[in-house]
């Protein structure tokens, strides 16, 4: 007879430090999450300060639970050279002696005209 076996269900770094530190209080016989968590941080802080070996297995910990780089787009060239629209732009009218200044708020007395 064979027996079926089911990985548990990937969990949210968030259920994966609520389980931890569960987990953590629940063999010190501690209460409080939030302070097992600042308990923890702190003693693995003076850990890694002293003992490189334990930094290392942070770093290997850290690098299996971060998700992988996705590399960067390159934008086509068709995109570079005009966007999805290949137009270009012709003016509809001339007023002689208007100018439009871009960094000023439009003029309404001149859009009404």
């Amino acid at each position: 007879m064979s027996t079926v076996t089911s990985e548990p269900p990937k969990l949210t770094i968030q259920q994966r430090s609520q389980q931890n530190a569960e987990r953590i209080a629940s063999e010190l016989g501690l209460d409080n999450l939030k302070l097992v968590n600042v308990a923890v941080l702190e003693a693995a802080l003076k850990e890694i300060e002293k003992n490189k070996e334990f930094a290392q297995l942070v770093r290997q910990v850290f690098e299996r639970l971060a998700p992988p780089k996705v590399p960067a787009k390159v934008p086509s060239n068709n995109k570079a050279k005009g966007g999805l629209y290949k137009t270009t732009l012709v003016p509809i009218g001339v007023v002689e002696g208007h100018r439009i200044d871009l960094s000023a708020a439009p003029d309404p007395f001149f859009l009404v005209k």
